[in-house]
């Protein structure tokens, strides 16, 4: 079979080992994880395809590739490199909105649960502290990319650091590539880095961020999130797409100029870990077929509400069969024109 036409999506991130306690005091140990599955399994769970850039170091087990295989996932663009990675990620929530990172040992024993000795050594690295190595992980990602990757029809770009995104999402531009969603990283929304969100945004097919990062990047340019979105979307992006602080999405069309408050799906949520990205593989699944951005909003919200249910990326396969497309038309009904 002609495998150059096997891979309709590209999805760029990373590849994590989760260490998870959920909002009901349960732990998952060494699942895997990371912004790339959580995306890819939402385009999964859709029925697509997708090709997966990542790099893993030796610590990942194999069977976890294999796994991703077996799937109908395209594992070729996922690199092992003989250095060391910390791709460890420790996470314990309070509540659906409140989780902490550090000191996984305290938590551990104030639940009374056994504490797993991959997290010996672990320690939790502040955002800022981190880029150094978010960096050198996204330089390697960028190299030897299959060929066939860049024949894919539509791409989304996890949180990398800055330069890369602009790289690679340019290298992906000059392929068949015409739909690129993306995630900025934190560190490049703030002030002094928005000309590299001006970069990020011209020719994109839709921006994600959460509130409290479009919040830093304007600080005392802007107060109202509409207006910070209407410039987003001057830059060059056809959407823009918010999680809101208190839940929900704001979404800006720039093409038509309508602005919508899309809901969250009430769910008891046990693991919101990962719901960000699953709704941004749900949305570019959808707007590849439909190019709509507030049906690829809709179709995003619901799926997320799966994964806030459950533990680990590709728990949404377990959900009733029907399930999303009936919380897609509850979410569809509650969406406020603005």
């Amino acid at each position: 079979m002609n495998r150059r036409n096997d891979v309709k999506f590209l999805i760029a991130g990373q590849i994590q080992r989760e260490f998870i306690i959920d909002v009901n005091g349960r732990a998952t140990s060494n699942q895997p994880g990371g912004s790339l599955l959580y995306a890819a399994a939402a385009l999964h769970y859709w029925g697509e395809k997708a090709g997966l850039l990542a790099v893993i170091d030796h610590s990942v087990p194999a069977t976890w590739i294999e796994a991703l295989i077996k799937k109908g996932l395209d594992a070729r663009g996922i690199k092992t490199t003989d250095e060391a990675l910390d791709l460890r990620a420790f996470q314990a929530y309070l509540d659906e909105r409140t989780c902490l990172y550090d000191n996984p040992a305290a938590i551990y024993a104030s639940h009374r649960l056994t504490f797993p000795q991959e997290l010996l050594d672990y320690q939790y690295t502040p955002e800022d502290g981190s880029l150094d190595s978010l960096s050198h992980y996204s330089r390697l990602l960028l190299e030897k990319i299959p060929d066939e990757y860049m024949e894919a029809a539509a791409a989304h770009i996890c949180p990398l650091d800055g330069d890369s995104q602009i790289k690679l999402s340019a290298m992906l531009e000059k392929g068949s590539i015409r739909n690129i969603t993306l995630q900025p990283h934190r560190s490049t929304m703030v002030p002094e880095r928005i000309g590299d969100v001006v970069v990020l945004c011209k020719d994109a097919t839709a921006i994600f961020v959460k509130e409290t990062e479009l919040r830093d990047l304007f600080r005392i340019r802007a107060h109202d999130l509409w207006e910070m979105t209407a410039a987003l979307c001057s830059y060059g992006c056809r959407a823009v797409v918010v999680k809101r602080q208190q839940g929900g999405y704001l979404l800006h069309d720039a093409y038509s100029s309508q602005k919508y408050l899309v809901p969250d799906y009430p769910v008891l949520a046990s693991d919101p870990r990962g719901e960000n990205e699953v709704f941004c593989g749900a949305f570019l699944t959808a707007y590849q077929h439909t190019y709509d951005p507030l049906s690829a909003a809709i179709t995003g919200s619901a799926t997320a509400s799966l994964k806030r249910e459950a533990s680990g990326p590709f728990s949404l396969s377990a959900s009733l069969p029907g399930l999303a497309e009936a919380r897609m038309e509850t979410i569809r009904n509650r969406v406020v024109h603005v």
